[in-house]
């Protein structure tokens, strides 16, 4: 058994549960999602929170969505693992603060083969990632003081299927100099359980 998931006492846990709707925080949704895991006798839910609510204004921080998230959660009974769907949400800056989408000259978007911008927020874009650093700190600052005894919350997938629209990857400058480069020396002896290359040529991975 994978025991990488352990409860607040450090006993092995078994996930069983559902992945909520994406625009469904903050909604009655939530509490659906939650009735039907208890329909077949589940532990945990899976559910987003959204940057642009976690800031909803530059520099202004609002956690109430968060903690009535883990407060619902905790009520029902169940596990909580959250969704940050901030600069990618499936490949789309949807959950983006305003003022990131509406200042692309600092937050770049990404370039496509024509070097014209597609609607994806450049990951090699420094801005973009110090301004979705220091919203997603404050929020696992906020979890770890709020819910440290409980412990509800037991896992946190930072974005959301990372991905471009209509592109294969970014063809900005910076991009293609990311590109270029070697992919570094400190991942090239990084070994994952379970992924299968056990069972792979190691010639082929050469």
């Amino acid at each position: 058994m994978n025991d990488f998931f352990r409860d607040e006492n450090g006993k092995p846990l078994f996930l069983l549960g559902l992945q909520a709707h994406n625009s469904s925080t903050g909604t009655e949704m939530i509490q659906k999602t939650i009735h039907a895991i208890s329909l077949f006798g589940g532990n945990v839910i899976e559910a987003p929170i959204y940057w642009n609510r976690v800031e909803p204004e530059q520099d202004q921080y609002d956690m109430k969505l968060v903690k009535d998230l883990i407060d619902e959660t905790r009520e029902a009974g169940l596990k909580l693992i959250i969704l940050w769907f901030a600069t990618s949400k499936n490949g789309h800056p949807t959950y983006a603060p305003d003022y990131i989408k509406l200042h692309p000259e600092i937050y770049r978007l990404a370039l496509g083969p024509d070097k014209a911008p597609v609607a994806s927020l450049s990951p090699h874009c420094s801005a973009t990632l110090e301004r979705d650093r220091k919203a997603f700190e404050k929020m696992m600052t906020f979890i770890k003081e709020y819910d440290e005894m409980e412990k509800t919350v037991i896992a946190v997938q930072i974005e959301n299927e990372m991905g471009y629209a209509n592109t294969d990857r970014d063809y900005s400058h910076k991009a293609c100099e990311d590109y270029a480069k070697p992919v570094p020396e400190i991942l090239r002896d990084v070994i994952l359980e379970d992924t299968g290359l056990e069972n792979m040529d190691p010639n082929v991975l050469d």
